[in-house]
């Protein structure tokens, strides 16, 4: 059965969706955020609001719109201390005087809204304060964020030296304008995200964060025409009725620099009529990306982009570039050190008139050609003026390559510095690993960088083209997370987030906070599984056992589409998603992939009801654990095929088969461990489609190692696989790859995804040997495999501290461990060699 290509699946199986009903208030989790012994960052909670939620009056539903709000606030004396509450639908960006103080908030979908707290005591003084935010509404339902009206909330209690308070509110005594030099008629960069930004620098007005003066009312043409702000109700005012504090750190900002500039080109639109319409017709919508992308190059003249390199260096030097002939453009191609995530800016010396036009893109098409069209349609216009000015987008982009496309240039254009303030959860490099070979050193940076680019005020899919959190994923990107970082604030965020979205029925959005609509229905039992997989890792049995009844609705919501012998039955319905994986499968009726998962998260649950003492759950559940995974045996065992087939229909059994299905049947234990070593075999000859994606690569190799191959054989997978990637110069790895397509294509799909940590997670799970032994590695095991290697050494951080480990093949074993109880498991020439230590300490193992 021919499946849908991705981005058309993905197309046609989104509508915009209302918000999931709530579970009853009974079942709801705590709005108290996740406090773990380790985490120092705790956040000062407001429970009444006074504050109003205001906006301007006729925008409220208007789509991709800029608000400019503020508020001058006299004080007789500097305040001692001073603790602001703020949030917005969408985004916000707050100064104090004219000095940026946050932005925020995290992503959000009715019925809820995150707010921020900040502790702005310094930007205060006596005399006139100006609280001002630029705030803006995408108007629409992303992949990251859900659809709802405009709306800007503040509230700050300002506290002098004798402890009276000042209470500033939004209000309508607040002022509100819409700033002129941002366009609300650019185009989305894809369906699935926000948009493209059109800035006219000639409109814009510098000063008005930080003058408290407005334009007179008689001005027939001002810069601003100011307005009193419109109220819209009291929190918890609808549609969001459920207010919640930041639930996890803010993120870390650094400034980073590009690396070189690649080349100066000059660039032609083809002569094409429709191209040549475009241009010409008046088009309130201009499509940046797509005109920066049909772009012709050529060699460009002399003198026409001098001094690139000083784009490079933060000082007084400046490149130039001199106005381009007529109907051309002047692009200069500049290349950053890896893929970064954040807000690019421009430092323009001086400008007199004309566009640049900016592109982004993660991948350079062969020949060095910016490639704007593979995932999205990151772009900018900037509108050039006169003067010097600092251009900064306001939504984030992600991206390798920068180009600049300058049109129109009345005179030299001179800049100064390009970089971007690049963004991400504020995680530690406290996870180290490193061995003989080079290769996989170097893949595991690169799976730990890939790791923490989709890590920001939740796990993302992907930084470029949806940005959304997905039920499955989160537990996948996790699971890296436990080795490179040892956070636990982000999974246990989005682990609660699903279960505040479960309905009666036991269903939850598959995709969320989003504004669209997923049913990826195997996803509900893998957020089951990483339920688990959390209390595992990080001890935290308080959140599990808090959780655990919502795993359990969501297992038994499959209990009604139960066939008679067992199984998950009629699964090829329109109003489910079933992904397993991108490839071609044959999904019809009982589909094995998913009765397989069925098998893996009603075992979870099990488990989680063991935790919290509930015996008639857990003998429920382990109960009918048994009978689906016998099901499966019966049903989708081929003795003919040696093999797993992927479904069982009313005219019987397929005979498609995929790897993936069998490689779960190992996982799940579905298949006689007897049979293990014949379906590998038998799913690895030439008939059968390759893995392509790093997601189910990962599950492959741990059914490797779960039927038994050697360490050897799966690092050379890992070499093979994620090394191929990297000797074609990642520097994150990407969603989906073929190792046999032509070097130079780049992938089908992001170069930057979060499932693709697999093969580092198996390196310090494998190599190293570090796992859990018990809840929160109380006990831990250390059983490292030599394979191939002469060496590794690293280090796993742990909710108990860091286990290091270092090891030379038929040498010695040292390790370094924190207040636990550790197993160490050798097998040598000599045979297998067992040691326990109980910690703190360092201690060594002759192995010779």
């Amino acid at each position: 059965m021919q499946r849908p290509s991705r981005r058309g699946f993905l197309r046609n199986s989104l509508s915009t969706a209302a918000a999931a009903p709530l579970a009853s208030p009974a079942a709801a989790p705590s709005t108290e955020p996740t406090r773990l012994p380790n985490a120092a960052w705790i956040p000062k909670t407001l429970d009444h609001w006074r504050a109003r939620w205001i906006w301007d009056d006729y925008n409220r539903e208007t789509t991709n719109i800029y608000v400019c709000l503020r508020k001058v606030v006299n004080l007789q004396a500097a305040p001692r201390a001073a603790d602001v509450w703020v949030t917005a639908n969408s985004v916000y960006k707050l100064w104090i005087n004219g000095v940026e103080a946050g932005r925020g908030p995290e992503p959000n979908e009715p019925p809820f809204k995150f707010y921020d707290y900040y502790e702005l005591t310094k930007l205060f003084h006596p005399g006139e304060n100006i609280i001002a935010a630029l705030a803006y509404n995408f108007g629409i339902g992303t992949h990251f964020y859900g659809a709802g009206p405009g709306g800007f909330l503040l509230e700050a209690h300002l506290f002098d030296a004798a402890g009276r308070e000042t209470v500033v509110v939004t209000d309508n005594t607040w002022r509100a304008a819409l700033p002129r030099w941002y366009s609300r008629y650019a185009l989305q960069t894809i369906w699935a995200n926000g948009f493209q930004e059109v800035c006219d620098l000639r409109k814009e007005v510098l000063d008005w964060q930080t003058n408290p003066h407005e334009p007179s009312p008689t001005d027939p043409n001002p810069p601003m025409r100011w307005r009193w702000a419109s109220e819209f109700g009291v929190p918890p005012a609808s549609p969001f009725t459920v207010m919640l504090p930041r639930e996890v750190p803010p993120e870390r900002r650094r400034v980073v620099a590009p690396q070189r500039v690649i080349h100066g080109k000059l660039g032609r639109l083809p002569d094409d009529w429709m191209v040549r319409q475009a241009e010409t017709m008046p088009n309130p919508y201009p499509n940046v990306a797509t005109r920066i992308a049909l772009e012709v190059e050529s060699g460009a003249p002399a003198g026409l982009v001098a001094d690139a390199a000083n784009l490079l260096r933060d000082d007084a030097s400046v490149a130039t570039i001199a106005p381009p002939p007529p109907g051309t453009s002047a692009r200069v191609l500049i290349e950053f050190p890896e893929e970064v995530v954040g807000y690019p800016f421009i430092e323009i010396e001086s400008m007199d008139g004309g566009l640049l036009d900016v592109g982004y893109s993660e991948f350079l098409k062969p020949g060095d050609q910016i490639d704007m069209l593979r995932a999205a349609l990151q772009a900018d216009r900037i509108v050039l003026g006169r003067g010097a000015r600092r251009w900064q987008s306001y939504d984030r982009r992600a991206f390798r390559y920068l180009l600049l496309d300058a049109q129109g240039l009345r005179g030299p254009l001179k800049v100064r510095h390009i970089g971007i303030t690049r963004i991400a959860y504020p995680v530690e490099y406290c996870g180290r690993f490193e061995c003989s070979d080079p290769l996989l050193n170097r893949i595991w940076q690169v799976a730990r960088l890939s790791c923490e680019l989709n890590m920001h005020d939740h796990y993302e899919d992907g930084p470029v083209r949806e940005r959304g959190q997905y039920a499955g994923d989160i537990r996948t990107t996790a699971l890296w997370n436990y080795y490179f970082f040892g956070d636990h604030l982000l999974i246990a965020k989005g682990l609660r987030h699903f279960a505040r979205l479960q309905d009666a029925s036991g269903w939850f959005k598959t995709l969320s906070p989003s504004g669209t609509r997923h049913n990826i229905v195997e996803m509900l039992m893998q957020w089951a599984i990483g339920l688990w997989e959390y209390y595992w890792y990080t001890g935290d049995r308080k959140l599990a056992v808090e959780l655990a009844p919502h795993a359990w609705r969501a297992l038994r919501w499959f209990e009604s589409f139960l066939a008679e012998d067992g199984l998950i039955g009629q699964a090829d319905r329109r109003d489910w998603w079933i992904f397993i994986d991108w490839g071609r499968f044959d999904f019809r009726d009982e589909i094995a992939a998913l009765n397989l998962w069925y098998v893996q998260g009603l075992e979870a649950a099990a488990r989680l009801a063991d935790l919290a003492g509930n015996a008639s759950e857990a003998g429920h559940f382990n109960a009918l654990a048994k009978r689906v995974r016998a099901a499966c045996q019966r049903r989708f065992w081929s003795e003919r095929e040696q093999a797993f087939v992927d479904c069982w229909t009313p005219e019987g059994p397929s005979r498609h088969i995929t790897r993936q299905t069998n490689q779960l049947a190992i996982l799940s234990h579905a298949a006689p461990p007897d049979k293990w070593a014949t379906m590998l075999s038998r799913i690895e000859k030439a008939d059968i489609d390759r893995i392509e994606t790093p997601w189910f690569k990962f599950f492959e190799l741990w059914a490797w190692l779960e039927a038994g191959r050697p360490l050897s054989a799966v690092l050379d997978e890992i070499r093979a696989w994620w090394g191929e990637q990297v000797r074609r110069g990642a520097t994150t790895f990407w969603e989906v790859f073929d190792d046999r397509s032509t070097p130079g294509t780049g992938p089908d799909g992001t170069c930057c995804h979060s499932w693709v940590g697999g093969g580092a997670l198996i390196l310090s799970q494998e190599v190293l040997g570090v796992k859990p032994a018990a809840p929160g590695f109380t006990k831990a095991l250390v059983e490292p495999k030599w394979a191939d290697l002469e060496f590794a050494r690293g280090a796993v951080p742990t909710p108990q501290g860091l286990i290091e480990v270092s090891w030379e093949k038929n040498k010695r074993l040292e390790i370094s461990i924190p207040k636990m109880e550790v197993d160490v498991k050798l097998s040598t020439d000599s045979g297998e060699r067992r040691a326990h230590f109980t910690g703190p300490g360092r201690h060594t193992v002759d192995i010779r």
